[in-house]
């Protein structure tokens, strides 16, 4: 007799048979060459003050920012806004995809009055800039609401950000976004839609508005941290199940079937 989380398992990976078979990996950053993001090929770096950032042999990179700095690692370079690498893969929620980094949270303080902003966030929007921007605590990790835009928490779990280097996947796929640890699903929700936001340059709404973006960092001066990046890579077809259940008839052919997705890196 199959075990229940077997079967789980079995038809979670089901759902996702009709999705390519084969996942190619870009390895955005490989903390493994002793550099910093910007000088490998696929993110920038972009500050609007003097933040603190240093190599970690063999670990990552190590940034610093204070309540006056916004710091941060994108695929857009700032002005004019345009992908470092043409190359980027095209983030297609349809079909879906997964963002994989390694992050160690030492320190954050957002103070009293910045109950809804973060020292360390992670924007991801989708080829329609559709997608979730979470803020990362010490002691949580939360959605930024689009409705009221940046008012609020949509869906937010406690967990300890400063246990270590941990592996973090955050998912997209048909609508929904899902923020896995160690294949154990943190949180889950609906993709946003933040294109109302007015406070980029010249009353911009990027950088909300564009597509395939990507940031890790820190990007309001009401808050500050100190974070380890480790490596930082996005696959264009999920890398891992996701919740979505299956009707008991279609789970003896998801057991026949089941099977690790193969990864082709770049």
């Amino acid at each position: 007799m199959f075990s229940k989380k077997l079967l789980i398992s079995a038809s979670f990976c089901f759902a996702l048979l009709p999705l390519a078979s084969f996942a190619t990996v870009f390895t955005l950053y490989d903390e493994t060459l002793n550099n910093l993001p910007e000088n490998q090929a696929w993110l920038s770096y972009g500050s609007n003050d003097s933040a603190i950032k240093n190599v970690i042999s063999g670990t990552g990179v190590n940034l610093q920012t204070n309540n006056t700095t916004s710091a941060g690692f994108s695929n857009y370079s700032i002005l004019p806004p345009s992908l470092k690498n043409s190359a980027f893969p095209i983030l297609d929620s349809s079909t879906g995809f997964t963002l994989s980094f390694s992050m160690q949270l030492n320190s954050e303080s957002h103070g009293g009055s910045s109950s809804n902003r973060a020292g360390f966030s992670v924007i991801l929007l989708d080829e329609n800039n559709q997608g979730v921007e979470l803020g990362f605590w010490e002691n949580s990790i939360w959605s930024q609401s689009d409705t009221p835009l940046f008012q609020a928490k949509d869906e937010e779990v406690s967990f300890n950000t400063r246990a270590g280097l941990l592996t973090y996947d955050l998912t997209v796929f048909n609508g929904d976004y899902f923020l896995t640890q160690n294949d154990s699903v943190l949180l889950t929700g609906e993709l946003k839609d933040y294109s109302a936001f007015t406070g980029g340059p010249f009353g911009s709404s990027i950088p909300y508005s564009l597509s395939n973006y990507l940031f890790l960092g820190d990007d309001t001066s009401s808050a500050e941290a100190i974070v380890t990046l480790g490596r930082i890579s996005i696959s264009d077809t999920p890398l891992y199940t996701v919740p979505a259940p299956l009707p008991m008839t279609l789970i003896g052919l998801g057991l026949l079937l089941y099977c690790p997705v193969r990864r082709k890196i770049v």
